[in-house]
């Protein structure tokens, strides 16, 4: 049995007492972490990444042929790589009914065992064998241990995929608790992220400069951003060549150093405090206002039936003060820099604030701040020759502190329903 799935069945009997923002080293923040540090070691040491260097280049032919890179399944998974920091200036979610050409590719991800978003690309599609996605080469990113995945395995006929079809099992087991959710969802992007950073080694060996956005907080990033426009392939002198292997091992060794901080920096703490501000807000009536910075949780987000009151409102560019009542609660999950305009917006209003920031921020009676870990513009991997660092951490990283923060406030309000 897998030592981190070993870790989990530990946390499961550790999940009653009642935590309190003092509690240290055994709280569901800790465990929450525990387990994803334990499932990154053991895809660290084990054999699957070598598996992704062939899928690349084949991917990588692709492109340089013209085909685009879709990615489809959860609406979320698309959400984490779509117009994102650091990945291809040109991916695209998948439209449903889109006949894909041999040029192309799809990536399928799906982020927990049965959420809504699991559905949004039919099964049924695939086990079909689909004529509109089976010119394609076609990637799945699930647990084998799901049974839903494990039947549709059973039922898709390779054959007539003409581009390929190629499984990748995060071998994540069936489960419902906090840390099952969590580590599903994580290790779908993992996984993802980590063929992205193949197959921009893959370009890069084929002599080519692969298309990657600057984050649009980098000073004349946007700018940057523009004259890619949706390209895969960049204009201009060729990068130098990376080896195979090298790009993958480094971003996940690079998001398995940033959660191991988030524990070590004492965060922990900070988030069974913000769990009892919205625990607070839940039992008070009042209305948890959440803002998302980043791309998975906007739609990805699983929220426990205990904070009925929290409500996902938007992205940062589409919030004001407006609507907000003296009860509530601004739940911040931000990206780089404290909100300062947003939270004293808010707090002239509402009873307090939760942020989640890479920047630190106030921690007084009105406001708990919780850092994030991550590096500032976000993508983690120098790329020789190319101005700007490729592949984002962030959605990585944040998925188990969102949980964590979600499991916290979870234990406040019903001790003896610890899962979601």
């Amino acid at each position: 049995m897998r030592a981190w799935f070993l870790l989990a069945l530990v946390s499961v009997a550790a999940q009653g007492a009642e935590p309190s923002p003092a509690q240290a080293a055994d709280g569901a923040t800790e465990r929450i972490h525990a387990i994803a540090l334990a499932w990154l070691d053991e895809y660290l040491a084990g054999d699957d990444l070598t598996l992704l260097t062939p899928i690349a280049e084949s991917i990588a032919k692709r492109l340089i042929a013209g085909g685009t890179l879709h990615v489809g399944g959860d609406p979320s998974f698309s959400d984490e790589f779509e117009g994102r920091a650091g990945g291809f200036a040109g991916t695209k979610p998948l439209t449903i009914g889109k006949n894909l050409g041999p040029d192309d590719v799809l990536i399928i991800g799906l982020l927990n065992q049965n959420d809504k978003g699991a559905h949004f690309l039919r099964p049924g599609i695939i086990g079909e064998n689909n004529r509109a996605l089976s010119s394609a080469l076609t990637v799945h990113i699930a647990s084998h241990r799901w049974p839903q995945v494990g039947r549709l395995a059973e039922v898709v006929d390779r054959s007539r995929w003409k581009g390929g079809f190629h499984m990748l099992d995060t071998r994540v087991p069936e489960g419902t608790g906090w840390e099952n959710v969590a580590v599903s969802q994580m290790s779908a992007m993992v996984i993802g992220h980590a063929l992205e950073a193949e197959v921009i080694a893959a370009l890069t060996r084929a002599g080519r400069t692969p298309a990657i956005y600057a984050s649009c907080l980098i000073p004349e990033g946007n700018a940057f951003n523009e004259a890619l426009g949706s390209l895969f392939v960049a204009p201009g002198p060729a990068v130098e060549s990376i080896a195979a292997g090298v790009l993958a091992r480094a971003y996940v060794t690079t998001c398995r150093q940033q959660i191991a901080a988030f524990i070590a920096s004492g965060q922990a703490r900070q988030v069974r405090s913000a769990a009892v501000r919205l625990a607070a807000c839940q039992r008070r009536a009042g209305v948890i206002w959440t803002i998302f910075v980043g791309h998975v949780h906007m739609r990805g987000a699983i929220i426990p039936e205990e904070l009925s009151r929290l409500f996902i409102y938007g992205r940062e560019w589409q919030w004001s003060a407006r609507g907000i009542h003296a009860e509530d609660t601004l739940l911040y999950v931000g990206y780089l820099d404290f909100p300062k305009e947003a939270v004293d917006g808010s707090l002239v209003v509402c009873r307090d604030a939760v942020v989640v920031t890479v920047d630190a921020g106030p921690a007084d009676e009105r406001v708990t701040t919780v850092r994030s870990c991550w590096e500032r513009w976000d993508a983690v991997l120098a790329i020789p020759g190319y101005p700007y660092k490729a592949v984002a951490s962030s959605g990585v990283v944040q998925t188990p502190q969102w949980y964590s923060l979600m499991a916290e406030a979870q234990l406040l309000l019903a001790p003896a329903a610890a899962t979601p």
